[in-house]
């Protein structure tokens, strides 16, 4: 699976050696010519788009599917109240159990 950047740089960087491929891409199209290089660049600009489209789905897909289930953020807001209960001042007289007195 590929890595997308998050930052404006990482975006920019990426358009830049997107530019620099396609400009190859575009030098030797014209070098070569001939109908089986158009065939060619249909059939991958064509699956370019199918892929990119079908990753989208795929993505939007597991966003929604993770929807109302565990996160991180739930455990930690659970070991905290935790932590708030015990260091509460009445939290350590009533953990103790006094023993029932027999008479």
């Amino acid at each position: 699976m590929v890595h997308w950047p998050k930052s404006i740089s990482g975006n920019a960087f990426l358009f830049l050696i997107t530019l620099c491929v396609v400009g190859i891409a575009v030098s030797i199209a014209a070098v070569v010519p001939g109908s089986l290089l158009g065939a060619t660049a249909a059939a991958v600009a064509l699956t370019s788009v199918g892929l990119f489209i079908w990753r989208r789905r795929v993505e939007a897909g597991r966003e929604q599917a993770w929807v109302g289930q565990f996160s991180f953020a739930d455990a930690i807001a659970r070991m905290r109240a935790r932590e708030a209960i015990a260091s509460s001042p009445g939290a350590a007289a009533a953990s103790v159990i006094e023993p029932a007195q027999s008479s």
